[in-house]
């Protein structure tokens, strides 16, 4: 893929590092909140990892400053190709009315892709909440959230939530002096500029259906990943201004599944990705992906059930939970009795 002005297949953040000759990748990660980057370096099949670095300084480009000062702190040269993995970005399966394995309009199908598409990256970007960029930023603590979601909702009945009231909980919060005025502004434009969507999208897609399969309901299944343009465009000028090649954009969910080796998955399996506010489910038949969801994760403790509500009726032989230790491993525990599947949290 030629400087970052498409995204690859999801999903191969992992693999696509391993190659045969030795490489080194520039690898940083956004989270809605803040920034994270590393240094990969792949051998013999070996993938090291080191200087890792985290900011989250009030802006995008302060964090993306913040972090390669750092890394240069520690390393004598950047790396000559990046790989950046955003929660800006998202995918989807989409059913379209067009056969990928019949003739069709590249054209048309690009602008219907688009069309689909739009509704589906609102919907994740949505996911990103005032209360969980205030808790990954370290300004404030769960119990706090608590206490000024509480507080808000008393005096505010005709607010649903903190979701759809950003500024009321910004307010509460610091009217209870669990937050200064001015880093509970930077976490609202942060917020305001992470759901601002772009007019234009950058998208990649292809088919997920093997010829022959029969469509479903509305169509062909078509697996789309993309993000607006103005942040892809971004993102490709702080690393140009590096002299850096943005190589690759992955969105941040699901890409625990490039992890797996799908030669030796012959059966059906999915892998649940449990991140910071987003909750992440890919399921396969074989190497063949069938099905994504994704569902917002609380701040507290997951909700078991509402887990098992995203893998829905899917058949598995097995399922892999990745996460933190800490969440993953009462997960996995929780859905195997739950659903009698074998789990397991990866990684182990």
């Amino acid at each position: 893929l030629e400087s970052g002005m498409k995204l690859p297949e999801p999903f191969a953040s992992v693999r696509a590092l391993f190659e045969p000759k030795p490489t080194e990748w520039l690898v940083v990660e956004f989270n809605g909140f803040n920034v994270r980057a590393m240094r990969s370096i792949v051998k013999d099949g070996d993938l090291e990892i080191s200087n890792v670095v985290q900011s989250n300084r009030p802006t995008i480009d302060a964090c993306f400053s913040d972090v390669i000062d750092a890394f240069q702190r520690h390393s004598e040269a950047l790396p000559p190709q990046a790989i950046l993995i955003t929660s800006q970005a998202a995918c989807s399966i989409l059913e379209l009315p067009i056969n990928p394995f019949g003739p069709c309009n590249e054209a048309e199908l690009s602008e219907l892709v688009r069309w689909e598409f739009e509704q589906q990256i609102t919907e994740q970007l949505a996911i990103l909440t005032i209360d969980t960029i205030m808790v990954g930023r370290g300004l404030i603590t769960e119990a706090e959230v608590d206490k000024a979601r509480e507080a808000m909702l008393t005096q505010n009945p005709g607010t649903r939530s903190v979701a759809t009231a950003p500024a009321k909980f910004a307010d509460q919060a610091v009217a209870m002096g669990l937050i200064d005025r001015a880093p509970a502004d930077e976490c609202l434009k942060l917020l305001e500029s992470f759901q601002t969507l772009d007019d234009n999208l950058s998208c990649k897609f292809f088919p997920t259906s093997r010829e022959g399969d029969s469509p479903g309901d509305a169509g062909f299944p078509w697996l789309v990943s993309g993000l607006g343009e103005t942040a892809r465009s971004q993102w490709v000028a702080r690393f140009e201004s590096l002299g850096v090649r943005l190589e690759r954009i992955y969105p941040i969910g699901y890409t625990s599944s490039a992890a797996l080796d799908p030669v030796n998955e012959d059966s059906p399996h999915a892998i649940l990705d449990l991140l910071d506010g987003l909750d992440c489910y890919a399921a396969y038949d074989g190497n063949q992906l069938t099905a994504l969801r994704w569902g917002p994760a609380p701040l507290s403790p997951r909700n078991p059930e509402a887990l098992i509500n995203l893998i829905g009726s899917d058949r598995l032989d097995h399922l892999w939970v990745s996460g933190r230790s800490e969440i993953a491993k009462p997960v996995a525990t929780a859905i195997h009795e739950g659903l009698n599947v074998p789990v397991k949290a990866f990684p182990p």
